[in-house]
């Protein structure tokens, strides 16, 4: 499993902050496709997870982005197929100097300050309407995996090396594993890191940013959306959850504990804190559910 290409919500750290990868090319070169004058005041940089790349805004109007060409590649594809107004707007990419101009998503990082029931149906709205792609293999773009079923259990083993012996018995996710693959899965285009960490809440709406590609089945964004913070599964019961989307019933199950065990990794490495609710919700439900 690759470490984030562009992920995490974006931390302002100052407006004079200077970068070293910020050349003048880029500043002259943004100054002629946008028509304006950029002014040091108009400059506020951002952190952006775990990705090298440079990203600042002018005047929260533009949001830029310099890093590399995989990158700036993951957000052509994914944005010219995701249109909704759930997501940025690509306003140019200049592949020779290496950035993207985007829409600025103005708004804070979620912060448990929208309903379940919006949230839940949001979420489902954008998964549910992913666009199908012409695409050779699954899993993250310019990462294939042969299958669906080959992506997932590169994922788990994943999320095994990194729980090491900090773990449950997981012969509940080995059995979900073995038996997805009769399952046949359409070639969508995901987010590939939908979740609490990449919301935007602005006037209590819902918007995502920091897509990372990722060609396979909707549900698993849906899920990996609602196991992102323990309070919202923890909110909604389990029989809800499986409602949503027509696949096969069984096939959902084995999903959910898939899903939820790579989620479970990443309170792990990122969120100790709640790791435990994690691990709760597994034994009393997921390691309960009868697969077949």
């Amino acid at each position: 499993m690759p470490e984030n290409l562009i992920s995490g919500i974006l931390i302002e750290t100052g407006n004079h902050m200077k970068n070293q990868f910020l050349s003048s090319e880029i500043l002259t070169d943004i100054e002629q496709k946008l028509k304006i004058k950029i002014d040091e005041r108009d400059l506020c940089y951002f952190t952006s997870g775990k990705s090298e790349a440079t990203v600042f805004s002018i005047r929260e109007q533009f949001l830029i982005k310099v890093c590399s060409r995989p990158e700036l590649l993951v957000y052509q594809t994914f944005l010219s197929k995701n249109k909704t107004s759930y997501f940025q707007k690509i306003k140019y990419i200049n592949f020779d100097l290496g950035y993207i101009c985007l829409t600025f998503t103005k708004g804070h990082q979620y912060q448990d300050d929208l309903s379940v029931e919006y949230l839940l149906s949001t979420v489902f709205n954008i998964t549910s309407n992913y666009q199908l792609i012409d695409y050779q293999g699954f899993g993250y773009l310019f990462e294939d995996h042969k299958t669906w079923s080959e992506f997932l259990e590169d994922e788990v083993s994943y999320s095994t090396s990194i729980l090491g012996d900090d773990i449950f018995d997981i012969a509940k996710v080995q059995e979900a594993l073995s038996l997805i693959s009769k399952y046949p899965v359409g070639q969508f285009l995901l987010h590939g890191d939908l979740g609490v960490h990449n919301f935007i809440v602005n006037r209590s709406k819902l918007y995502v940013i920091d897509p990372m590609g990722l060609v396979g089945d909707p549900v698993y964004d849906f899920y990996y959306a609602l196991f992102s913070d323990h309070q919202i599964f923890l909110s909604i019961p389990l029989d809800l959850i499986l409602n949503y989307f027509n696949r096969d019933i069984n096939y959902k199950k084995m999903m959910i504990i898939i899903v939820f065990y790579i989620r479970l990794c990443r309170a792990f490495k990122y969120d100790r804190e709640n790791y435990r609710y994690y691990l709760d919700y597994y034994c009393q439900y997921l390691n309960k559910l009868s697969l077949s």
